[in-house]
């Protein structure tokens, strides 16, 4: 786009600045908490003046009584679990009655269920990812109240191997957006460096639309340095966008960036603009960083083409004596602490952690880990947060819910994407622990959905089963990747071929050799 039309739409963002965009309310004060179980508490008139005034994030396990009696054992911090339930009344002006309203869950530990008004909106057990539900069908708007309820189910117990809290632990968000509007998680950055010191950044942007017929928009991407410096912009023609997704793919370029690393860990900012009849509708930030890396199988990890030695400490989402209720300043505070002691990695287990924690890792300087989940079939407590068990409804065998449940995991991974294209990955690795057979027939399966390439770990030096993983094919996955564990007795005697877009998780594995000679009859 040429100067002149960039400088007319910087005009129109001028005179335009005032017109009602997103919003982003926090929704996290006075709200109303109940330790028990009281089904009345989904309907809109229940009486909860009794109960508990509370500030989110929460952890209600501990506000408990240490005891060698709870079943959530010492594993959990000998600490009480059970059923909470949690309500706000808000209103919700006549201003917004043509918008769409979303309420968002940073995270709530487990099996947490929404009603807005006595309307059901859904259940999410995974106590670690966040989730949303729109509420806009639901509303009252002016002098009527609105209700939102909240039951939260960490009465199975034990569930895990480390301290989890319970209860609406992460920040809760009330977001407002007109009808036509960059999409939740909207947008996917990726860069490259050319040796001629120039960056391109390429952005990728899903705008969604709510309205029943077609409308005419422009979408205006700038980029900003640290210090808030306009440093690239790029503006589209006219687009036509229909009820639903339309993706509009934008490749801006950075003359002399500065390279994100842990030692001058440099963010820029996205600021992506919808524009339609000369407003700006909708405002999006995306920060990301830029960088390169990559793994070399017999001299490690590089990063800015530089050898860097990853110094990682794996870090438990609790905050000691202050629980499991997301607190930055306090997370702050132990990366500080590890900074200093010279860490440079963070592996998050064992499970997604809080948006606070991976922000503050960016800032910082930190290599991360984003770990999934700790198992996928095979628990190592009675009642284990078993990925597939429980997200997929799975029991004792592998595909019996599976089908209809798969989009938890594409959310899952897409969630990952989200933060992780704020320092350039481009692509996604899912890792499968304890048994390789699981891990193929999945893969075989459902590689059609949001990941790119696939890497499975194992234990064991076994150079048979690796070498045939190495160079086998999946359909849909354009590189698989084999790793094996490193451990003290583990030695490189099998070459791994890594790409450099990966970022790999070397997880454990199992004694695959049995297996592969089983089904493939393989033979050394």
């Amino acid at each position: 786009m040429k100067i002149k039309t960039l400088l007319f739409y910087l005009l129109i963002f001028a005179y335009s600045h005032g017109f009602a965009q997103r919003t982003v309310t926090n929704f996290n004060k006075d709200w109303k908490f109940f330790l028990g179980n009281d089904s009345a508490a989904i309907k809109y008139n229940y009486d909860d003046t009794k109960w508990r005034t509370v500030n989110l994030p929460h952890d209600w396990s501990i506000e408990g009584k240490f005891s060698k009696e709870y079943p959530t054992t010492y594993n959990e911090g000998a600490l009480p679990a059970g059923i909470g339930w949690y309500r706000k009344t808000f209103s919700v002006p006549l201003t917004a009655r043509d918008k769409r309203i979303y309420i968002n869950f940073d995270g709530v530990y487990r099996n947490s269920k929404v009603w807005i008004n006595g309307h059901y909106l859904g259940k999410r057990p995974n106590g670690y990812i966040s989730f949303r539900y729109e509420l806009t069908p639901y509303l009252k708007f002016g002098n009527e109240k609105n209700v939102i309820a909240v039951k939260v189910d960490n009465s199975a117990q034990p569930n895990s191997r480390w301290y989890t809290g319970s209860g609406i632990y992460r920040k809760v968000w009330l977001l407002t957006t007109n009808k036509i509007a960059i999409d939740e998680w909207g947008t996917y950055v990726t860069t490259s460096v050319s040796k001629n010191e120039h960056a391109s950044v390429n952005i990728t942007t899903n705008i969604k639309s709510e309205l029943k017929k077609k409308s005419n928009i422009l979408l205006v991407t700038k980029i900003y340095d640290a210090k808030e410096n306009l440093v690239a912009s790029e503006a589209t023609n006219k687009l036509e966008i229909d009820s639903g997704e339309l993706p509009v793919s934008q490749k801006l370029s950075i003359s002399n960036p500065i390279l994100w690393s842990v030692d001058k860990p440099v963010m820029y900012k996205a600021v992506s603009q919808i524009i339609q009849d000369g407003k700006v509708i909708d405002n999006y930030e995306t920060p990301f960083g830029i960088r390169t890396f990559y793994f070399d199988a017999a001299k490690g990890f590089f990063l800015n083409g530089k050898h860097l030695k990853i110094l990682g400490v794996c870090d438990h989402q609790d905050l000691g004596a202050l629980g499991a209720a997301v607190n930055k300043r306090a997370i702050e505070r132990q990366l500080e602490i590890l900074k200093a002691m010279g860490c440079n990695a963070i592996r998050t287990a064992h499970n997604p952690p809080s948006v606070e924690l991976l922000n503050l890792c960016d800032k910082m300087g930190f290599i991360v880990m984003d770990e999934a989940f700790d198992m996928w079939m095979k628990g190592k407590n009675k009642k284990d947060s078993i990925y597939s068990v429980i997200y997929f409804g799975a029991t004792d065998c592998y595909y019996c819910n599976i089908e209809k449940n798969i989009t938890n995991i594409s959310k899952m991974v897409t969630e990952i994407k989200e933060h992780y294209k704020q320092l350039n990955i481009k692509t996604t690795i899912v890792s499968m622990d304890k048994d390789i057979s699981e891990g193929l027939k999945f893969i075989e399966k459902y590689t059609t959905r949001n990941w790119d390439e696939i890497a499975i770990g194992s234990f064991y030096k076994n150079e048979l089963a690796l070498t045939y993983l190495n160079k086998t094919k999946i359909p849909g996955v354009p590189h698989l990747v084999v790793i094996k564990h490193l451990t003290v007795d583990s030695d490189l005697s099998v070459p791994v071929s890594i790409s450099e877009e990966v970022l790999v998780d070397l997880v454990g594995g199992t004694q695959i050799d049995e297996w592969l000679k089983e089904n493939y009859s393989l033979k050394k």
